[in-house]
């Protein structure tokens, strides 16, 4: 054989590993590209003949943005997220979760809304004679913090079918309070009962 074929046979059995190579997703850095590079501060790789090329990013990068995913984030997460999550996530959380709770805080009587579940209610900017805080009809899950921050009387109404269980007698009862620093926080069990998960001082049945 003449070193011109022998060339030929070598630069062939070359092209053939390249290929196979990239089918069988075997490692390899592009002749025409650094093995690692930077892509807004988050190492790649790139491996494999052009047509076949995979990029694998390095799992301590950092990754700063709007992470998007038509079909969700399968798989762990691991590090801080800061932001907001949009959607259900399903799995174990190790760590802290930080939020803030809505305060609300009126001079005048209102009506609590089911997108203020969740909030603590005072009166520490109540009128003379104090105000009411309605509840919104009963609805499982549904919860709401009151704290007297002042010795103004704070009012607690429910709607008509709904009723403060243990405290009050019938359903549509008000409860009271006007002992500053008592606090009761309640939550509905169903559609016609909201009940104490956390009380101190005496809240009074007004009716």
């Amino acid at each position: 054989m003449s070193d011109r074929d022998r060339e030929w046979l070598k630069y062939a059995l070359l092209v053939l590993a390249i290929i196979v190579a990239g089918y069988f997703g075997i490692r390899y850095p592009l002749p025409d590209m650094p093995e690692y590079v930077d892509v807004n501060g988050i190492e790649m790789q790139a491996v494999g003949p052009t047509s076949f090329r995979r990029i694998y990013v390095d799992h301590d990068a950092t990754v700063a943005g709007v992470l998007t995913a038509s079909s969700g984030v399968v798989g762990d997460v691991t590090g801080n997220v800061v932001g907001d999550v949009t959607g259900d996530v399903t799995g174990d959380i190790t760590g802290v979760i930080f939020g803030s709770t809505n305060v609300i805080s009126k001079t005048a009587a209102y009506t609590l809304t089911t997108a203020e579940s969740g909030s603590v209610c005072t009166n520490l900017t109540a009128p003379a004679g104090g105000f009411t805080y309605t509840l919104p009809s009963a609805a499982i899950g549904l919860n709401y913090c009151f704290y007297v921050a002042g010795t103004e009387v704070i009012t607690i109404a429910v709607p008509t079918g709904d009723q403060v269980h243990h405290i009050t007698d019938s359903t549509g009862d008000t409860i009271t309070n006007t002992t500053a620093g008592d606090q009761l926080c309640i939550v509905a069990i169903d559609t016609v009962y909201w009940v104490p998960t956390s009380e101190t001082g005496t809240w009074f049945d007004a009716d």
